[in-house]
């Protein structure tokens, strides 16, 4: 374990977030991970250089599904910086059903505990509609962050991790108005509202205000829908609850939302 990370600022940074390509940098002193890779390397590497770190700095990516936006520059990040990828059995194998080369000697089944440098990684399953659909728990030291995108739908064992984490990044993908009168097929609407798609506004916004009394850090809103959500709907939903629960004092968590257009600064956590 690096002692030298233990004692230095623990860090994250979301690259890129949204259906165009995910993409979550955690860092702690001279080392960090990359939770999906669903854009491009040079995209990361300009991003990440934008912040301070570079490539030679991340020792781990952790894929949480299949998905393309959020596997896209696996590959390329393998070839060209030979890190270990980790991810579940079953999403592995859809990986190698869509042709997608790696080496695999780099490829880890996930465990349910992961050490990487100064990081301790805890897995859990979400339902999302692709096979072995991952979030995981990440700290160090005293500190940590969940990452929580694409679940399907708050299980008990994703409540958990979200409750028992000093940071939480966690979806509000669709405001529900907008994608019912929006322009995408009824078959592709079911899907994404089934509970095994996406968390819209209303879920996620309800679940973070029931329970406020955590105490959280942060609050990051990730993976916006360019379609069927905005900003503004996200953090009027965010109030409706507050409102509806007669809160006045959100104590001293800070609620982020993450772009689908350029990467945040980075939150020292």
């Amino acid at each position: 374990m690096n002692l030298f990370s233990l004692l230095s600022d623990f860090v994250f940074c979301s690259i890129n977030s949204g259906s165009n390509g995910n993409c979550y940098f955690i860092g702690a002193g001279d080392c960090g991970i990359l939770v999906d890779v669903g854009i491009s390397v040079r995209t990361i590497e300009s991003r990440l250089k934008a912040i301070g770190y570079d490539l030679q700095c991340v020792k781990a990516v952790l894929l949480t599904h299949s998905h393309i936006d959020h596997v896209k520059g696996v590959p390329q990040l393998i070839k060209r910086c030979k890190i270990p990828v980790y991810a579940s059995e079953s999403c592995f194998s859809m990986l190698m059903e869509c042709n997608m080369t790696m080496d695999s000697d780099l490829c880890k089944v996930v465990t349910p505990v992961i050490n990487i440098d100064c990081f301790r990684i805890e897995p859990f399953y979400t339902e999302h509609d692709a096979p072995g659909s991952l979030g995981f728990f990440v700290s160090n030291g005293d500190k940590s962050i969940v990452i929580a995108t694409d679940v399907g739908t708050l299980t008990p064992a994703v409540k958990s991790f979200l409750k028992k984490a000093d940071n939480v990044v966690i979806e509000t993908n669709y405001d529900k108005e907008m994608l019912l009168n929006g322009s995408y097929p009824d078959m592709l609407k079911s899907r994404i509202m089934g509970g095994h798609g996406h968390l819209g506004n209303e879920e996620t916004c309800a679940f973070i205000i029931e329970n406020y009394k955590r105490r959280w850090d942060n609050v990051f809103f990730c993976h916006l829908s360019e379609n069927n959500n905005s900003p503004d709907k996200v953090m009027s939903c965010f109030h409706h609850y507050l409102n509806e629960k007669n809160i006045h004092d959100f104590g001293n968590t800070v609620v982020h939302l993450l772009s689908r257009y350029e990467a945040s600064p980075l939150f020292y956590l």
